[in-house]
């Protein structure tokens, strides 16, 4: 387990899904466990032994696997509706904090606080090829991320459909695009269309 929490990490979590609020243009990136498990294995979240033990576990005991992705999904688009409220400053989903809470009670039953020299941390202390062990420090991020300062930093996507949640790093809190390539480019393209669309009218 990571020492510090990442605030990133529970970010890329939620992002695990293309255009998440347009039906017709949604793409799912966790479609199994295996994916899941290779995500979180791109994360650093565990070894490389670690999660070839996770695979086979999940062959062997795939209706285990499955209730472990479908936690995972329910858990991802709970942190995205927490995200997407503070990003919007409204009130959280009170369902989806309860998730979260209960999640969090769980993750503080699987870690041991330990010093090391001056400095305190927390330790995974459960087995390491437990199906659910890339969620805990997934829960750690959201919960850290929740209860600091670089919540007001929460932005979500302006593109149409996107609904990535953005942590905003930029100095003057200007950040409005996922990716400046994608829905920042389709932005400009639509504004150029409509722009010479009123002209022509115009004319």
């Amino acid at each position: 387990m990571s020492r510090t929490a990442n605030p990133q990490l529970c970010v890329d979590f939620v992002n695990t899904v293309d255009m998440r609020t347009d039906p017709e243009r949604f793409q799912e990136k966790l479609p199994s466990y295996d994916e899941l498990v290779r995500w979180a294995q791109t994360h650093d979240l565990f070894s490389e032994a670690t999660a070839r033990k996770l695979l086979r576990h999940g062959r062997d005991h795939s209706r285990l696997a499955g209730q472990v992705l479908d936690r995972a999904i329910h858990l991802r688009d709970a942190i995205y509706r927490v995200l997407s409220a503070a990003a919007g400053h409204r009130a959280a989903p009170p369902d989806d904090l309860n998730l979260l809470s209960k999640e969090a009670s769980g993750f503080a039953e699987r870690v041991q606080l330990q010093q090391l020299g001056d400095r305190f941390h927390w330790n995974w202390d459960g087995a390491d090829d437990a199906p659910d062990r890339m969620l805990w420090p997934v829960v750690q991020s959201a919960t850290e991320l929740l209860t600091s300062d670089l919540l007001s930093r929460i932005r979500e996507c302006e593109g149409p459909g996107c609904g990535w949640i953005i942590l905003d790093q930029t100095k003057n809190r200007s950040r409005r695009w996922c990716e400046m390539k994608t829905c920042g480019n389709r932005a400009k393209v639509r504004r150029f269309y409509e722009r010479h669309k009123e002209e022509a009218a115009k004319r």
